[in-house]
């Protein structure tokens, strides 16, 4: 697919993140038309195994990517030469654990954070001043069950995400039905847990998004096929649940299970995904933050495990992990979402993070 050649146009990178071998590229790099919504394929890289994510924050030309490999994952940082059109590796640092899945930096480009699924632990990087992931400065274990015994006899932490105007950090257990919250004391290098909050047996927390304007955050409920709308209490360091919404349409009875969730800028479309009903659940928020339902969407694939809205939140890309490909949706006013062409080709999928060139 080409990119348009409007004068207007706004250009964008999209990096995809994929299970894949070492040997195999991994990272892809694609450029994204915000005029015309089409993609063209720009490259890649390999060297990892399992880069499934990769963060959101480039800042002069960085990158960071989990390794989700076992019995011992890790946390790889990349230098992005545009001239050239090339990722050069600059720093590799074990995870200490199993199957890392998410990772963010601070917001102050000092610290990186990531999470053990498997392994049940949270991790603390510095960042170097050559932009290189330096040794691990601290890790904090989870340990706890909850009731599916398949899936939650262990601690499973699925997300760290920074909790905006503040030094917290939110920490869904999909294991332990718990949300965490940390605070970074940065000096010391150290994650102090703050508190803790209990989710309904079974639901199992994955990933969070929070609202731009109100003291809400929406986490997706991975086992639940739900999404939990909860209050935020900074002064208190207190979530309380306010809703819960699923993401399936009534009616529906197969196996799926929810994954990543998205906000608009705005505040006004939350979006979640669905893995089994394969779709994208698409919601109007109230002037309280609560959801109302507007309709689900096709992913014209299998297992949309991540998805993403561009900068413009005008469009929507979706990883279908199990069909080898992501697809590109317009997003309308009134938040609906349309496919804009068919699917391009990309192995296993499963992560989709956007940046301005």
């Amino acid at each position: 697919m080409k990119v348009g050649n409007s004068p207007d146009s706004t250009q964008y990178k999209v990096i995809v993140g994929s299970y894949s071998s070492p040997e195999e590229t991994g990272i892809h790099t694609f450029v994204f038309d915000g005029a015309t919504g089409t993609l063209e394929y720009a490259g890649g890289t390999g060297g990892i195994g399992n880069p499934s994510f990769v963060t959101e924050e480039l800042r002069d030309g960085q990158l960071f990517a989990v390794s989700e490999m076992s019995p011992e994952g890790a946390v790889v940082s990349y230098a992005i030469d545009e001239a050239a059109g090339v990722m050069i590796q600059t720093g590799r640092q074990s995870t200490r654990g199993n199957h890392p899945c998410h990772l963010h930096a601070d917001p102050t480009g000092q610290w990186l954070l990531t999470v053990n699924y498997s392994g049940g632990s949270l991790c603390l990087y510095p960042i170097l001043e050559n932009g290189a992931v330096g040794p691990l400065s601290d890790q904090v274990f989870h340990h706890g069950s909850s009731v599916r015994a398949d899936r939650q006899s262990s601690a499973h932490p699925h997300s760290i995400i920074p909790v905006p105007g503040s030094d917290l950090w939110l920490v869904p257990d999909l294991g332990m039905d718990r949300l965490f919250l940390y605070e970074l004391d940065r000096p010391a290098g150290k994650l102090m847990l703050r508190s803790e909050t209990v989710v309904e047996g079974g639901a199992g927390p994955r990933h969070a998004v929070f609202h731009p304007h109100l003291p809400v955050v929406y986490v997706t409920e991975e086992l639940g096929s739900s999404v939990g709308v909860y209050h935020l209490n900074l002064a208190g360091l207190s979530l309380e649940r306010k809703q819960q919404m699923s993401t399936l349409p009534s009616g529906w009875n197969g196996v799926s299970t929810a994954a990543e969730i998205r906000i608009t800028r705005d505040g006004r479309y939350v979006y979640a995904s669905n893995r089994g009903h394969d779709s994208i659940a698409a919601f109007r928020t109230g002037e309280d933050g609560s959801l109302v339902l507007i309709d689900t969407y096709s992913t014209l694939g299998r297992t949309p495990r991540h998805f993403n809205l561009d900068p413009s939140d005008r469009y929507l890309i979706a990883a279908n992990q199990h069909s080898d490909g992501i697809v590109v949706f317009s997003v309308a006013e009134n938040g609906t979402l349309t496919a804009v062409g068919g699917p391009v080709a990309v192995n296993k999928p499963t992560c989709i993070q956007f940046y301005r060139i």
